[in-house]
């Protein structure tokens, strides 16, 4: 019973999964010596189940954050957050004035057309990664 339980699960787990998709996305290239930027691109569960973005990392930085604006007392701030939720179907926007991925501590000068890889953990156990560009704040509105 066990031995056919652990293929149910072999075969059934994959299915469960989300499967997060990653469009859109850039790395904020600012002037020389700055110690931190922000990363942002669209993200889709084209899964089976909802799913949450638990956590990021990348090798350009000491660490990666996942952040949020929230008006407190009429002013905008940009908090922590835990966790980005996404529903069966569902797109989340990282963007300016809302959610987005901090790079924290960069290891090094991002320079314009470089490529930084970004590692996302979900809630299911499931990893995904992606490339992103670096694209340079003075050219950033150009592309939109």
């Amino acid at each position: 019973m066990r031995i056919l339980l652990s293929v149910l699960l072999v075969f059934v787990a994959p299915l469960l999964r989300a499967e997060l998709v990653i469009e859109d996305g850039y790395v904020r290239g600012l002037p020389p010596g700055q110690a931190n930027t922000a990363a942002f691109m669209k993200l889709t569960n084209n899964g089976k189940r909802a799913v949450s973005v638990i956590a990021a990392d990348s090798d350009v930085s000491a660490r990666a954050e996942l952040h949020g604006n929230q008006e407190k007392d009429g002013m905008m701030r940009m908090e922590l957050v835990e966790r980005i939720e996404l529903k069966v179907g569902e797109s989340v926007m990282l963007e300016t004035g809302g959610y987005h991925l901090m790079l924290l501590g960069l290891h090094q000068d991002l320079k314009e057309g470089e490529d930084v890889k970004i590692r996302f953990s979900l809630s299911d156990g499931a990893q995904y990664s992606t490339i992103l560009k670096v694209r340079s704040v003075i050219n950033e509105h150009q592309h939109h």
